[in-house]
C-alpha cells in the first residue's frame, strides 16, 4: 500500500503524487496485467488515481464499483466518462 496526500500543504487525491509510486508498480508487474485501483471516492481520490495510471500508459486498469463510491452524482458522472476515455474500465455492481 502507498499513501496519497503525502504534502500536507496541498489537497492529495492521487497516490500518483507519492513519486514512489510510478517506478513502483512499473518495475512490480508487466504493462499487461491488470491494475485494480479501489477506495473511498471514486469521483476524487480513486478516480484520479485511476486516471493517472492510465496517464502513465499502463493499460487494463480496472476499477471495481463495489469497492467504492462517488461522493455526488454529477462528479461520478463525469469521472465516468473520462474513464471511458483513457480507456478505465469500470465494473459495475451487476457486472
Amino acid at each position: 500500500m502507498i499513501s496519497k496526500g503525502i504534502n500536507i500543504l496541498k489537497l492529495g487525491y492521487s497516490v500518483i503524487e507519492n513519486s514512489v509510486f510510478i517506478p513502483i508498480l512499473a518495475s512490480s508487474l508487466r504493462r499487461d496485467e491488470e491494475i485494480v485501483v479501489c477506495g473511498l471516492a471514486l469521483d476524487y481520490c480513486v478516480g484520479s488515481t485511476a486516471l493517472g495510471i492510465a496517464d502513465y500508459g499502463f493499460e487494463n486498469i480496472i476499477v471495481p464499483g463495489n469497492a467504492t463510491r462517488g461522493i455526488s452524482q454529477e462528479t461520478t458522472d463525469l469521472v465516468l466518462r473520462k474513464f471511458k476515455e483513457y480507456g478505465v474500465r469500470y465494473v459495475d455492481r451487476t457486472d
